[in-house]
C-alpha cells in the first residue's frame, strides 16, 4: 500500500514540475498566444526543466536541496492559482482525456514497478552514472565520460527525492514524459472529435511502446520525446501564424534542439540535423537562422570540449575509428555491398518491431501523391534522409561486427527518431489529405 501511494506521490510531483511556472493562470497576459492549450504549457515546462536539469549535472549542488527549491516554487504557484486550476483540472470539457491520460499514466507506472529488470546498457553505463549523481558526486568521479549525463541526472534526481527511495521511481519520470509527448501530438489535430484523438493516441503507445521492457533505463526514449517536440515546433515555424506564436516556438526549439547532445551521443547528430532541416524552412529571417546555426554549433563544440579535455576522455563517441578498417569497408565494393545489404535487411526487419518506423516510411512516400504539398513538408524529408544517411554511414564504418551491432542498435536507432515524422501525419490529418 506504501509503495502504491508513492507512486501516486510522484505523479502529483511530476505535473507539479511540468505544469509550472509557466501556464494559461500564471502568465496568461505574456504567453497566452502559445498557451491556449495546457499541453503546451506542459511542453514549455519540460523542456524548461530539462535545461535546469542539464544546468546543475554540471555543478555538485544536493538534490534534496534543488527538489525543494523547485517544490516550493512550483507549490507557491499552485497555492496562488489553486481555485482556478481546480476547477480546470475538473471542468467536463477534455475529461476523457484527462481521464485517459491518468489512466494510462499509472498503467506504465505500475508496469515499470513491477518489472523491475533493467535493459544490458542500463545496466553496464546508466546506473552506474545515475549511482554518480544519487550520491551527490561530482560530474568528474562520473563513470564513462563519453556518455552524456542528462538521462542519468534526471533518473538520479528523482530517484533520491523519493521517500521510498527505489530506484524505479527516478524512472517514471521518462514514462510520463513519454505520455506527455503522445499527447501533445493528439492535441495537434484539428477539428478531431476526443474519440479519435483517443483512438490516436491508443494506435501511437500500441506502434510505439516497449513491451518487453527491453529498453527499460535506456535513454532512447528520452530522445523520442525530445524529437517529437523538435518537431511539433519546427511545423509550427514552417506555418504563417502569430508572429509572438512563432518567436515563443523559435525559441522552444532552440532550447530543445541544446538537450539532444547531453542525452546520448546520437544527439549531436540529431541536433545538426534540426539545424539543418531549420534553414530550409520558408519565411525565416536569416538572421535567425544564422543565431540558430551558432547556438547549435557551440552546444556541439562544449560538449566535445568538456568531453574530451575536462573529463580527459579519447573515445568521445564510445567507439574507436581505425583509419584503416574505415577505408577498407568503404573502398572496398565488396565489403560496402555487404554491409549496405546487411543494413538495408535490419533496417526493415526493425520496422516490424516499432510499427510507427514502417508508417512514418509509408507517410513519407505517400505524400508523394499530392505534389502541391511537397514543399511545406519538405522538412520531413530532409531530416529522413540525412537520418538515412547517418544510419548508413554509421554501420558501414563500424570496427565492430556488423551483425552483433545491427541486431543491438537498429531498432533504437529508428525508434529515437521515428518521434519525429508524427507531426507529418498529424499535418496531413489536418489538411484532410488522411482520414481518420
Amino acid at each position: 500500500m506504501t509503495e502504491i501511494l508513492q507512486i501516486f506521490f510522484q505523479l502529483f510531483i511530476f505535473f507539479l514540475f511540468t505544469f509550472f511556472p509557466i501556464n494559461k493562470f500564471t502568465f496568461s497576459k505574456i504567453l497566452f498566444v502559445y498557451i491556449d492549450s495546457n499541453y503546451n504549457s506542459f511542453l514549455i515546462n519540460i523542456i524548461l526543466i530539462l535545461n535546469i536539469f542539464l544546468l546543475f549535472s554540471f555543478f555538485e549542488f544536493n538534490l534534496n536541496y534543488i527538489f525543494i527549491g523547485l517544490l516550493f516554487i512550483n507549490l507557491s504557484l499552485l497555492f496562488f492559482n489553486f481555485t482556478n486550476i481546480i476547477k480546470d483540472i475538473f471542468s467536463k470539457k477534455n475529461a476523457h482525456l484527462k481521464f485517459a491520460f491518468i489512466f494510462i499514466c499509472f498503467c506504465f507506472f505500475f508496469k515499470t514497478a513491477a518489472n523491475l529488470e533493467l535493459g544490458w546498457d542500463a545496466l553496464s553505463y546508466w546506473l552506474s552514472k545515475t549511482n554518480n549523481f544519487y550520491n551527490n558526486k561530482s560530474i568528474f568521479e562520473m563513470p564513462h565520460p563519453a556518455s552524456p549525463q542528462l538521462g542519468s541526472y534526471i533518473w538520479g534526481f528523482f530517484w533520491k527525492n523519493s521517500f521510498m527511495q527505489k530506484e524505479y521511481l527516478g524512472r517514471l519520470f521518462i514514462d510520463y514524459l513519454y505520455l506527455i509527448s503522445i499527447f501533445v501530438t493528439a492535441d495537434s489535430l484539428k477539428k478531431q472529435s476526443n474519440f479519435k484523438k483517443l483512438i490516436f493516441i491508443f494506435c501511437l503507445i500500441l506502434f510505439t511502446f516497449d513491451y518487453n521492457n527491453t529498453l527499460s533505463g535506456y535513454q532512447d526514449y528520452l530522445l523520442f520525446i525530445l524529437l517529437v517536440f523538435c518537431s511539433k515546433t519546427l511545423l509550427e515555424l514552417n506555418t504563417k501564424s502569430n508572429s509572438s506564436r512563432i518567436l515563443t516556438a523559435y525559441f522552444l526549439l532552440i532550447m530543445t534542439t541544446i538537450l539532444l547532445p547531453w542525452v546520448k551521443n546520437e544527439g549531436i547528430f540529431y541536433s545538426i540535423f534540426i539545424m539543418i532541416v531549420y534553414f530550409f524552412i520558408d519565411h525565416q529571417l536569416l538572421s535567425k537562422k544564422f543565431l540558430f546555426l551558432f547556438i547549435v554549433a557551440i552546444n556541439i563544440l562544449v560538449r566535445l570540449f568538456f568531453v574530451k579535455v575536462i573529463l580527459a576522455t579519447d573515445n568521445i563517441f564510445q567507439f574507436s575509428f581505425t583509419p584503416d578498417v574505415i577505408f577498407a569497408n568503404i573502398f572496398n565494393i565488396k565489403e560496402l555491398i555487404y554491409r549496405i545489404y546487411y543494413i538495408s535487411f535490419y533496417l526493415i526487419r526493425s520496422m516490424f518491431q516499432y510499427p510507427l518506423i514502417l508508417i512514418n516510411f509509408i507517410s513519407i512516400f505517400f505524400l508523394f501523391r499530392y505534389f502541391k504539398y511537397l514543399n511545406n513538408n519538405k522538412i520531413f524529408f530532409i531530416f529522413l534522409f540525412l537520418n538515412l544517411l547517418f544510419i548508413y554511414g554509421t554501420y558501414v564504418v563500424t570496427v565492430s561486427p556488423l551483425v552483433w551491432h545491427l541486431q543491438t542498435s537498429m531498432s533504437r536507432l529508428l525508434l529515437q527518431t521515428c518521434g519525429f515524422y508524427i507531426f507529418l501525419i498529424v499535418d496531413l490529418v489536418n489538411k484532410n489529405i488522411i482520414k481518420i
